[in-house]
C-alpha cells in the first residue's frame, strides 16, 4: 500500500523559535496525510530498462497484443537478452511473469535455442495489469512489458484519486485544489462518483472540469459530488476545486481535503480510491524593507534611477511581493516613501531621499591606459547642476609620461557650500620593448687566425633608457666557418633580440718559393731540351696546389722562356712567381 502526501516547494525560515515550532506542525500534518491511502501509479504497455526488448504478442508470436481475457495464451518475444554459454549450457536470463498482485506466477529460462515463451493465463485468475521482464541469476530486472487481462464474465477495474494543494495558505485566502482520477483498467469504470467533502475551517467557493469526459458536479450540504455514467480504461479526468479558508481559522492548523472515488464495477485496489492533501494555515506574512536611501541625483536630472533591494518575507504565503514605486523607477529630488506589502500581513515602507547637488562625471575610460614617452591628452571631467549648466573642474596629480607606473588625477569642482570631486587612476606602460642598434658590421668578416673583436650593440628603452645587454655566442677564429652572435635586452616587461653573423674567412695567399733562372745547353743538333724543375709553397691555413705555365718536364726550345708557378690555397688565394730557362745553341758559342 502506498501513501499519498504532496508538499509544495516553500521558502527556507531561519531556525528560531517560530520556526521550531512551525516545523514541529509540519511534521504533524506530514503525519495526518500518511494515514489517507495514496494512489496508484499508472501502468504503461512497455517498460524498457537496457539495451534488451520484450514485446507481447497472440499465442502465435507474430501477432502484437496487449489485451487478453483470462484463460487465453500470451506470448512473449526478447530481443537483445544474452543466451545461456555453450561451454556450460549456463542460463543468463529467465522470463519472470508476474500478476497483478505481484506474485510470480512462472519462471523460464532462456536458452540458446529459444528467446520466446507462451504463458496460459490461469482460468479463473487475477485480472488487470500483469508485467513479465527478463531477469539474471541474482533477480536483477533488464526489460519489461505489461499486458492487460480481463475476465469478461467478471469485471473490475483499478480507479485511482489524488488530490494535490499548496503547502501553506492564510486565513480568509481562497485555495485550489486539484483533484484526478483515474481508471487504470482492466473493464470500463460504471456509475463513476467522485466524493469531496468541504475541509473543516474552510468554505467551498467554485469546482470545475479542467479534462476528461464531462462529469455532473454538485455541493449539496457541503460536500462536492461529481458523477459520470462510464469512464473508459485508460482515462483520466481532472477538476479545480476552490475552497477559502475561514476566518479565525488557527494559526498553524492543518487544512485537510481529502477526496474518494468509487464505481458499481469490482474494484481491484481499493487503497487508491482515496487521497489527501494537508495544508498549513499561517497567521500571514511579516514583511520586512530595506533600510532608507539618500543620494544625489543623477548627471543633469532633477533626480535619480534608484535601484534597492527586495524586501523580505517570513513565508511563502506573502507571495508576490509588490513595492511602490517599483526598484529602477526615476525618484525625483526630495523624499519619496517606497511601500512594499504581500498577499496578506502589514506593508512596510522605506524613504529614497534624492539631494540637489550638482554632480560630476568623468569623461573617458577609468582607468586610462596611456603609452609611455607619448603625448597625454586628459579627458577631464564634467559637473553640471540639476539645471544642466556645467561647472569649472580643476585637476590635479601630475603624470610622469616617461616612466611606468599607476598615477591618479583628481578633479574637484565647487558651488558655494557644495564640493564635489572625482579620480580617475592613469596606468602608463611601456609596450614596446627595447630598441636594439648593431655597431659594425653585420655579417662581420674575421681573417682566420686573427683576433676577433666584437663591436658591440647599443640597447635603449623609451622608458628605461639605456639597458644593459647580454651577449651570447662565440667566433671560432682558427675554424673557418660561419657563426651567430645573439644579443638580449629588456626593461622589466618586454625583450628584444638582435642576432650578428660572423664569419671566418681566409684571404691571405700562400708563401710561394720559385726556383732561380736556369741555363742549359743543348747538344749539337738539338732545337730543344727538356727541363725539371721544382717549386715549394706554403700556407698556415689549409693545403696549396702547385701549378707552373709551362709545366717541369717541358721541352725548351733554343732561347730564353719564362716560366710562371702558381700556388693556390683551400680558399681560392693564389700567389705566383717568374722565372726564366734559357736553353744555348752550342753552334753559336
Amino acid at each position: 500500500m502506498r501513501r499519498n502526501f504532496r508538499l509544495m516547494p516553500r521558502r527556507i525560515l531561519a531556525v528560531d523559535r517560530d520556526g521550531l515550532r512551525l516545523g514541529s506542525i509540519i511534521l504533524i500534518c506530514l503525519f495526518l496525510s500518511a494515514i489517507w491511502p495514496g494512489y496508484l501509479v499508472p501502468y504503461s504497455n512497455s517498460v524498457a530498462v537496457s539495451a534488451e526488448k520484450i514485446s507481447i504478442f497472440a499465442a502465435n508470436c507474430v501477432t502484437p497484443k496487449t489485451s487478453f481475457d483470462v484463460g487465453e495464451r500470451v506470448c512473449v518475444v526478447a530481443l537483445g537478452a544474452p543466451r545461456s554459454s555453450p561451454e556450460n549450457n549456463y542460463p543468463q536470463r529467465r522470463f519472470q511473469w508476474v500478476a497483478p498482485d505481484g506474485a510470480i506466477e512462472r519462471q523460464t529460462s532462456i536458452t540458446s535455442g529459444a528467446q520466446r515463451d507462451v504463458f496460459t493465463i490461469p482460468k479463473p485468475g487475477q485480472v488487470g495489469t500483469w508485467m513479465v521482464k527478463t531477469v539474471d541469476n541474482s533477480n536483477g530486472g533488464f526489460a519489461a512489458a505489461r499486458f492487460v487481462v480481463r475476465d469478461p464474465a467478471n469485471a473490475a477495474v483499478d480507479l485511482s484519486v489524488n488530490v494535490f494543494g499548496p503547502s501553506e495558505t492564510a486565513t480568509s485566502k481562497n485555495v485550489n485544489y486539484t483533484l484526478q482520477v483515474n481508471n487504470n483498467g482492466p473493464d470500463n469504470a460504471q456509475n463513476v462518483r467522485l466524493t469531496n467533502p468541504t475541509p473543516e475551517g474552510a468554505t467551498f467557493i467554485s469546482i470545475k472540469q479542467d479534462t476528461g469526459p464531462a462529469f455532473t458536479c454538485a455541493n449539496p450540504a457541503g460536500k462536492t459530488v461529481c458523477s459520470l455514467a462510464s469512464l473508459d480504461r485508460g482515462v483520466a479526468a481532472t477538476f479545480t476545486v476552490v475552497y477559502q479558508i475561514k476566518a479565525g481559522t488557527p494559526d498553524e492548523s492543518c487544512v485537510s481535503n481529502t477526496a474518494e472515488v468509487s464505481n458499481s464495477v469490482t474494484e481491484l485496489h481499493a487503497p487508491d480510491n482515496t487521497s489527501t492533501a494537508i495544508t498549513t494555515v499561517q497567521s500571514g506574512c511579516a514583511v520586512g524593507c530595506p533600510p532608507d536611501i539618500t543620494r544625489s541625483s543623477d548627471f543633469g536630472k532633477a533626480g535619480a534611477i534608484v535601484n534597492y533591494s527586495e524586501p523580505t518575507a517570513s513565508a511563502d504565503i506573502c507571495n508576490p511581493m509588490v513595492c511602490q514605486p517599483e526598484s529602477g523607477s526615476f525618484f525625483p529630488v526630495g523624499v519619496t516613501t517606497v511601500v512594499c506589502g504581500g498577499q496578506s500581513g502589514a506593508p512596510c515602507s522605506f524613504t529614497v531621499n534624492i539631494t540637489r547637488a550638482f554632480t560630476m562625471k568623468l569623461n573617458g575610460p577609468d582607468p586610462l591606459t596611456v603609452e609611455c614617452q607619448t603625448a597625454f591628452d586628459d579627458p577631464g571631467a564634467t559637473a553640471q547642476d540639476v539645471s544642466g549648466r556645467n561647472i569649472p573642474v580643476t585637476s590635479s596629480g601630475p603624470i610622469n609620461m616617461n616612466k611606468r607606473g599607476s598615477y591618479t588625477i583628481t578633479y574637484l569642482a565647487g558651488e558655494g557650500a557644495n564640493t564635489a570631486a572625482v579620480t580617475r587612476t592613469v596606468n602608463v606602460v611601456d609596450t614596446a620593448a627595447p630598441a636594439i642598434t648593431l655597431n659594425g658590421a653585420n655579417p662581420l668578416m674575421v681573417e682566420h687566425s686573427k683576433a676577433y673583436t666584437d663591436p658591440g650593440v647599443t640597447a635603449k628603452d623609451a622608458c628605461a633608457g639605456i639597458v644593459p645587454v647580454i651577449t651570447a655566442g662565440q667566433v671560432d677564429v682558427n675554424r673557418l666557418g660561419t657563426y651567430t652572435i645573439t644579443y638580449t635586452a629588456g626593461d622589466g616587461v618586454d625583450v628584444s633580440t638582435a642576432r650578428r653573423g660572423g664569419r671566418v674567412v681566409d684571404t691571405t695567399a700562400p708563401f710561394i718559393n720559385c726556383p732561380a733562372n736556369i741555363e742549359v745547353t743543348a747538344a749539337p743538333g738539338e732545337r730543344a731540351v727538356v727541363v725539371n724543375f721544382t717549386a715549394s709553397a706554403r700556407d698556415s691555413v689549409s693545403d696549396v696546389k702547385m701549378t707552373s705555365d709551362p709545366p717541369s718536364g717541358s721541352a725548351f726550345p733554343i732561347g730564353t722562356t719564362w716560366v710562371t708557378v702558381t700556388a693556390t690555397d683551400a680558399a681560392g688565394n693564389a700567389a705566383r712567381c717568374p722565372f726564366s730557362v734559357t736553353v744555348i745553341n752550342p753552334a753559336r758559342r
